[in-house]
């Protein structure tokens, strides 16, 4: 959450300079690429929140950002299995 302030970066910021500017800040204290890639989908998510897209929108989106950066496997594989669980429940939860 340290992260998040990154978000706020100027209206006018893309998606994808926010995910950047957050993944080199937390790069700093997590040398994984898991630590510091998730940071950046976070921060990233967030400015599309901010910016009006939904949740799903801004986490696919943001999944797609994280995709394009190197050693992003792992993360990218957790990240889109939490996507999937999420939508699956939001199914799930319309039929009953």
């Amino acid at each position: 959450m340290r992260i998040a302030p990154v978000s706020l970066v100027g209206e006018a910021d893309e998606p994808s300079t926010v995910f950047q500017l957050a993944a080199e800040s937390a790069a700093l204290t997590h040398g994984h690429p898991s630590g510091y890639l998730s940071a950046g989908m976070l921060a990233a998510i967030l400015r599309m929140l901010l910016d009006g897209s939904s949740l799903q929108v801004a986490s696919l989106a943001s999944a797609g950002i994280l995709q394009q950066h190197r050693n992003s496997e792992e993360t990218l594989a957790v990240v889109l299995r939490a996507i999937a669980l999420a939508i699956n429940r939001a199914r799930i939860a319309t039929q009953t």
